[in-house]
């Protein structure tokens, strides 16, 4: 990742799941408040990753957009157009890089294998019922690995634009 914003939150999100791992080794609090400290953790962790993806995806097509048209009208109008993309499923994204390139949509529907799409979909899933305060059983490995799905989406949008 070589954007600075993008760079920051990672650093955020792994600090969370840094968190969540001294929690639950934690021996000096007892179980059932350790546990429970870690999965609304988790769940807090959740939120933030369906945000960042969101917001990476903004700071990458802003950035290329910039670079191609530097501060114009242009630029701006990229700019708010983007602010109105939210749950930015695999589908989603797809049209969203379709919009710029044609090939960037062809290309991302091939690197969006079934383990990536399922991650952009149990996080937003989770995010919706979360900030519902539905109930949801989610655990840091998953969350972990979806993360890692997602920061992969996020690093292969970035080298489509050439950030």
């Amino acid at each position: 990742m070589t954007l600075p914003a993008i760079k920051q939150e990672i650093g955020k999100i792994e600090y969370l799941f840094s968190l969540i791992d001294s929690v639950q080794r934690e021996r000096g609090i007892p179980f059932a408040l350790a546990t429970a400290a870690a999965a609304h953790l988790t769940q807090y962790t959740c939120v933030r990753v369906a945000g960042f993806i969101e917001q990476a995806v903004r700071e990458i097509y802003r950035a290329y957009a910039l670079g191609r048209a530097g501060q114009s009208p242009l630029t701006r109008f990229v700019s708010a157009a983007l602010e109105r993309q939210q749950n930015l499923n695999a589908e989603r994204l797809c049209q969203l890089a379709g919009r710029f390139d044609s090939k960037w949509e062809a290309d991302l529907r091939v690197f969006m294998d079934e383990e990536r799409k399922e991650a952009l979909a149990s996080i937003l899933r989770n995010r919706h019922k979360i900030a519902h305060g539905d109930a949801v059983s989610l655990g840091v490995v998953q969350m972990k690995d979806w993360y890692k799905r997602a920061v992969e989406v996020v690093a292969f949008l970035e080298e489509q634009a050439g950030s």
